[in-house]
């Protein structure tokens, strides 16, 4: 069993039922970080289970609404992208940049303090005391 993760956005755009299930094909072969794939119309209208001028129709529909850009390709055939996938992967990259700044983070060597020393330093209680006497060196 597949599953395909669909920006709510794309319900937003109020298309068509033949429109939408356009778009969850093509994003059925956009699979992990891709945001393009090559499907043919006669590959798109067998899986609708439409016809080639159909699925035209809902190629348009799609562009028009902002949810795919569709690029010709030199010897037939386009480049369907899908809009919307282009800032999930942007999303996923930078989740992915934060927990490894995370794990170093996580990762750092931390200070023992002497906590009795560290109280009237911060509360101001002993004025000879200075933050490096704080720190228990190891």
């Amino acid at each position: 069993m597949k599953f395909i993760l669909i920006e709510e956005e794309i319900l937003e755009k109020n298309l068509s039922d033949g429109a939408f299930k356009l778009y969850v094909i093509l994003m059925s072969y956009c699979y992990g970080y891709k945001d393009s794939c090559y499907p043919s119309e006669k590959t798109l209208a067998k899986r609708l289970k439409r016809s080639l001028r159909s699925v035209t129709r809902y190629i348009k529909e799609l562009r028009e609404k902002g949810a795919i850009t569709v690029i010709k390709r030199e010897g037939g055939g386009n480049e369907y992208k899908i809009i919307g996938k282009i800032q999930l992967r942007n999303y996923n990259m930078l989740k992915k940049s934060i927990n490894n700044k995370a794990d170093r983070f996580i990762d750092y060597q931390q200070r023992s303090y002497d906590y009795d020393k560290l109280e009237k330093y911060l509360l101001g209680l002993e004025k000879d005391i200075d933050y490096g006497e704080c720190i228990i060196k190891k």
